[in-house]
C-alpha cells in the first residue's frame, strides 16, 4: 500500500522568513574622534550617551538620547592647561602728592556747589 504525500523525515520544516534586525553601534568604551558634521550622524540608542572629540578642534560633543530616543548635543570647549597662561595684573601706583591735591580740589568744589555757592571762582 502506498502512501501519498509522505515527505522526506531529513527535510528542514519550513520557516517564514525573518528580515535581520541592523543593531546600533555600541559604545565599547576608548574615544571616539569626528567632526562637528559626525557627531550629529552618530547614531546612538535610546537611554545612552557618547562623548566625540573633534579632531580639528578643541571641542568636544556631549551627544544623548532619552528613553523615546530624542537626541540632543552639547558643544563643550576646552583648554589644556600648560597652554593658558595666567594674567598677570599690574601693578598699583602709589598716590602722589598732585593727585590728592586735585582730588581735594574737586570735593572742595563739590562741597561750595551743593552749599549754594558759585563755582566760577
Amino acid at each position: 500500500m502506498a502512501y501519498p504525500y509522505y515527505t522526506n523525515p531529513y527535510s528542514q520544516p519550513y520557516q517564514p522568513y525573518q528580515p535581520q534586525v541592523q543593531q546600533q553601534p555600541m559604545y565599547q568604551g576608548g574615544i571616539i574622534w569626528g567632526t562637528y558634521e559626525e557627531a550629529c550622524a552618530y547614531p546612538l540608542a535610546p537611554n545612552a550617551a557618547v562623548t566625540i572629540w573633534d579632531r580639528n578642534q578643541k571641542v568636544v560633543y556631549w551627544k544623548q538620547s532619552d528613553a523615546a530616543g530624542r537626541q540632543s548635543m552639547q558643544t563643550l570647549d576646552y583648554t589644556i592647561r600648560g597652554e593658558v597662561q595666567p594674567e598677570t595684573k599690574p601693578e598699583k601706583e602709589p598716590a602722589t602728592k598732585e593727585d590728592l591735591a586735585a582730588v581735594l580740589a574737586e570735593i572742595r568744589g563739590i562741597q561750595t556747589l551743593l552749599k549754594g555757592g558759585n563755582d566760577n571762582a
